[in-house]
């Protein structure tokens, strides 16, 4: 993850941003998150996921469970979404994530 200045930071942000703050942060929110933001959004997404699933093991009739299934299934597709997203924006993570 790239990061501000320290003279930057330590500043009273007066004055413009040099031009290494600026090619910093356009890498950094250039795609909406960074690098952190993505990963705790898919730890939330991965737990509430969890929760659904849990809740599937104690349903009980057809038609509720198949609802709940259905439920699952966009966003176990979206969370496979970013894993990839996150693989190939931060390839230094690896599969630890």
């Amino acid at each position: 993850m790239r990061y501000l200045s320290t003279a930057r930071i330590n500043a009273d942000a007066g004055g413009s941003p040099s031009s290494g703050d600026l090619t910093n942060i356009a890498a950094t929110t250039r795609h909406g998150f960074t690098e952190h933001e993505h990963l705790d959004k898919l730890k939330i997404a991965r737990e509430q996921l969890g929760a659904m699933e849990r809740r599937l093991a104690e349903l009980k009739g057809k038609k509720a469970i198949d609802a709940l299934r259905q439920d699952i299934k966009d966003p176990r597709d979206q969370i496979k979404g970013h894993e990839k997203e996150i693989r190939q924006k931060w390839p230094e993570l690896g599969t630890d994530f």
